[in-house]
């Protein structure tokens, strides 16, 4: 191969939780809490192990939500998100690469935006951006958007520079 593989160390989705045996769920928990969970256990990662994240972006808030859905901080937890650096050398990078806020969301950009990013700073090759050390990150797609029906499908990955975390 041309370029270094990435892997793929786990996985997870979860229809819509507002339908179902979770219909009437917290508005506020997105089904990537289900597939985050399912994603890291699968890759047999612990939070601490996570250099970066790649998040569906159609606002801001959804970003903040799947941080805590992901359960890096608990619902609620401003003081977390007041601490924390999410810059490229802090310890815990979001959106590398500008997200789909960045350029253009939604239909123009789509979810590969972020597993291309992914990939790119898993193989080092993001040059002034790259996470320093980077070895696993999560990523994380949502469709199918029901507003006021809390969020659609939602789905995570994580990817690895090597095959084993």
């Amino acid at each position: 191969m041309a370029k270094p593989p990435v892997y793929l160390l786990g996985f997870g989705e979860r229809d819509n939780p507002s339908y179902g045996p979770r219909a009437g769920s917290d508005p506020l928990v997105t089904g990537i809490a289900d597939a985050g969970r399912t994603a890291m256990a699968m890759a047999g990662v612990a939070h601490r192990d996570v250099d970066f994240l790649q998040l569906y972006d159609d606002y801001v808030i959804i970003v903040l939500m799947q941080i805590e859905d992901l359960g890096f901080c608990r619902k609620g937890d401003l003081d977390y998100f007041a601490r924390t650096d999410f810059t490229i050398k802090g310890e815990l990078p979001i959106q590398t690469g500008g997200g789909m806020i960045n350029c253009g969301q939604p239909s123009t950009t789509g979810g590969l935006l972020h597993v291309t990013e992914a990939v790119r700073q898993l193989r080092g090759e993001g040059g002034a951006r790259q996470v320093p050390g980077a070895e696993i990150g999560v990523v994380t797609g949502l469709g199918a958007i029901g507003y006021g029906k809390n969020l659609g499908c939602a789905a995570a990955a994580v990817l690895g520079a090597d095959m084993t975390p």
